[in-house]
């Protein structure tokens, strides 16, 4: 007699069911084969699911619950799991999506881990956009343009979607339109640094001003930021306006000579630009020398680099030459571009004592952290 049969069969005697121990283990083998041969799921679940027996899913399926799996599991047609968002306290082995900052997480019973993002992964360094403006306030005001870019440790993406303006000359606070300064106030003859900042728990990304080019004093809550740019000040503190094109800064009107000597010598002399302290960046220069010998060279070089001697025949050649001929002053003048150090310092030298020098800083190159 089939399982099936002897359960019909079963007797009630005064009230009580007989074999009771051995009816219920016959139900559990019968629930168990059923469950063994059950091969596809077509409803909306919710509550638990523990898939125990091995499992070739053919249907669609969308399960709003737990589920726990201790065998193997095909998946032949569709079988979705809602994942629950932002808990507050996570238990171990939880899987969840944050739905501001786009990041798909895990918690392993002590600490929370990034999966992935649910965004577009930028590569590492990536920026574009988030240009900065002369504001309103031209002496206090910067706007920092639409843009998006990998923060510096290469963990998120940030992502400017409006014109944001930031302060100089007020604290920090949350928001288009307030102040700007991360702690203290504005340099006078300095260099403030911009930095696109982001917290991962709401999203929300701001901007932050700092004489830091490293270690900004980061808001309450913010635990991302990128260096995307810096501007100078004048001796009042007020910024030095700027022309923005990609990774290209240049002065709206170039400040005073950075050199005017008339002495410069055969031997290097460490010169300081205006360019922002700090950062080592490319200064963009316009350079002239004069002198009564004829075909004066110049070499102005990276202080990372040898130090040389300026040849108008032998190598490195020279940054700028004058004329060649004999008699009178000879002269000569070039835009030259040379790489800073944080200091905002490069080396001169001439092939002849007594050349007549001047430097004017016309801007910078500013790679904004690609190459970090």
């Amino acid at each position: 007699m089939s399982q099936i049969g002897r359960l019909r069969s079963a007797e009630i005697s005064n009230g009580n069911l007989i074999n009771a121990d051995a009816i219920a283990a016959e139900l559990d083998q019968l629930v168990s084969q059923a469950n063994s041969q059950d091969t596809s799921i077509t409803s909306l679940l919710s509550g638990s699911l523990t898939i125990s027996g091995n499992k070739t899913f053919s249907g669609s399926s969308t399960f709003s619950g737990a589920v726990t799996l201790s065998s193997t599991v095909s998946i032949t047609g569709t079988f979705k799991v809602a994942l629950p968002s932002d808990p507050g306290a996570p238990a171990e082995g939880m899987v969840w999506t944050n739905t501001t900052s786009h990041l798909l997480k895990f918690h392993d019973g002590t600490t929370t881990k990034i999966l992935a993002t649910t965004d577009n992964i930028l590569t590492r360094g990536f920026i574009a956009g988030l240009g900065l403006v002369t504001g309103t306030d031209t002496a206090n005001d910067i706007d920092i343009s639409v843009g998006s870019c990998r923060d510096s440790s290469d963990a998120v993406n940030m992502v400017l979607a409006a014109t944001l303006t930031k302060r100089s000359d007020a604290a920090w606070a949350v928001g288009s339109g307030n102040g700007g300064m991360d702690t203290g106030t504005k340099p006078n003859n300095g260099t403030l640094h911009i930095w696109l900042i982001k917290r991962s728990d709401t999203g929300v990304v701001d901007a932050l001003f700092s004489v830091s080019a490293t270690s900004p004093t980061m808001p309450a809550s913010y635990d991302y930021k990128r260096l995307i740019g810096s501007r100078c000040t004048d001796s009042s503190g007020n910024i030095l306006n700027m022309h923005q094109y990609g990774d290209l800064n240049y002065y709206d009107t170039p400040p005073a000579l950075d050199v005017s000597v008339t002495n410069q010598s055969t031997t290097a002399i460490t010169r300081t630009l205006s360019t922002p302290g700090g950062r080592r960046l490319e200064a963009i220069l316009n350079v002239f020398i004069s002198n009564t010998n004829p075909a004066p060279a110049l070499w102005i070089q990276n202080l990372d680099l040898a130090d040389l001697a300026p040849s108008v025949s032998l190598s490195p050649l020279a940054s700028v030459a004058g004329e060649t001929g004999q008699g009178g002053t000879r002269s000569g003048s070039a835009q030259v571009r040379v790489m800073t150090n944080t200091s905002s310092q490069i080396a001169t030298r001439a092939d002849s004592a007594g050349t007549t020098l001047k430097i004017a800083a016309l801007g910078w190159v500013d790679r904004r952290g690609k190459d970090d």
